[in-house]
């Protein structure tokens, strides 16, 4: 079973400091950070601290799930956010999903991540991106940063999907 990259409760101490994104106000219940946002933030601080054994393979997963988001931008968005992604791609195609979609977005673009054609080739590899996926999601949910009530169907076919990959690999390496 792939297990998150840290033992440490990570939730809104992830991004703590880092809230003033796209929408913060004291009277908010939910915070809204850019997927941009919290993604530095996330690799800026995993990176910083002793929680990961294999930086090299941990470094290589941000580029290929920013690689994917911008490639997988129009098929992830409903059609009701396309209208600000595609305002933006025209100052800066490049990290435009990225810079103006939030949370809520990022897990719904984790499903397609986990599709075969965006995992990594290494199978060490795919482990940790399995590991980064499941952290990442993990902290989502327990933040202020998205409604996990209203993400549930996402997230149960999200944990799914990396239960089923973190299987799938486990029978890959037994054959080994």
């Amino acid at each position: 079973m792939i297990q998150p990259l840290c033992s440490c409760a990570l939730s809104d101490a992830l991004w703590k400091g880092d809230v003033g994104g796209s929408a913060h106000t004291v009277a908010m219940t939910t915070v809204s950070l850019s997927i941009d946002h919290i993604l530095q933030s996330f690799f800026r601080k995993m990176r910083a601290g002793p929680a990961v054994d294999d930086r090299e393979r941990f470094i290589r997963v941000e580029p290929q799930l920013r690689r994917c988001l911008n490639a997988e931008a129009e098929r992830i968005l409903p059609a009701d956010k396309r209208t600000i992604y595609n305002a933006e791609r025209e100052f800066d195609p490049q990290g435009a999903f990225a810079r103006t979609m939030a949370a809520s977005e990022l897990i719904v673009a984790f499903l397609v991540f986990l599709e075969e054609r965006w995992l990594l080739p290494d199978e060490r590899d795919q482990r940790m991106q399995l590991n980064v996926v499941r952290t990442i999601a993990g902290a989502l949910e327990r933040s202020s940063l998205l409604d996990a009530v209203a993400l549930a169907p996402q997230f149960r076919a999200l944990y799914a999907r990396l239960n089923r990959l973190g299987v799938e690999l486990d029978r890959a390496h037994r054959w080994w």
